[in-house]
């Protein structure tokens, strides 16, 4: 008979492994365990805190406050440059994207970040720039889609007045 399979009377319970029941950590124990860690956590943030105050004192006594004091001033005010200068070239990077963009666009434009607006604007570079395929016919320039071109180049008498242009596309 194995695990499974019980006496005729008797329901099937299967037998809890004892690999699987060491692995468990009883919910009691887990608590018990985390809340020492806890308290441990906190107790060594007193202590932190209480060994920076006391060298602070230390130092108060020996007079080298002035000194720390100075060299968090000087921490400071160099934070405070490049913070000046950050937004200074943030201020002038905007106006010149800003620029590039008709009033319409600017008035959509005015809350995004600089990111996005940098990606805006390449953006819509990259569309004003697509190049527009002009014919070269004496008299008249006339713009083509290149569908429109594609078309054009199968008939032989456009290409024999085109020539110039014809030798001029690239592929």
């Amino acid at each position: 008979m194995d695990e499974t399979t019980a006496p005729q009377g008797a329901p099937a319970t299967p037998q809890p492994d004892a690999a699987a029941e060491s692995v468990m950590i009883p919910k009691g124990r887990f608590d018990e365990v985390n809340e020492r860690r806890k308290a441990a956590e906190a107790e060594l943030q007193s202590l932190l805190s209480e060994k920076q105050a006391r060298e602070e004192a230390e130092a108060a006594k020996r007079g080298e406050f002035e000194s720390v004091l100075e060299k968090y001033k000087l921490e400071l005010k160099e934070a405070k440059d490049k913070a000046g200068q950050w937004d200074a070239y943030q201020t002038d990077r905007r106006e010149a994207l800003l620029s590039k963009l008709n009033d319409d666009d600017k008035g959509l434009a005015e809350g995004l970040s600089l990111a996005k607006l940098e990606q805006l604007v390449a953006r819509l570079d990259s569309q004003a720039q697509k190049p527009s395929v002009l014919t070269q016919k004496p008299g008249a320039s006339v713009n083509l889609s290149p569908e429109e071109l594609r078309e054009k180049m199968r008939d032989p008498k456009w290409r024999k007045d085109n020539w110039a242009f014809v030798a001029n596309t690239p592929g």
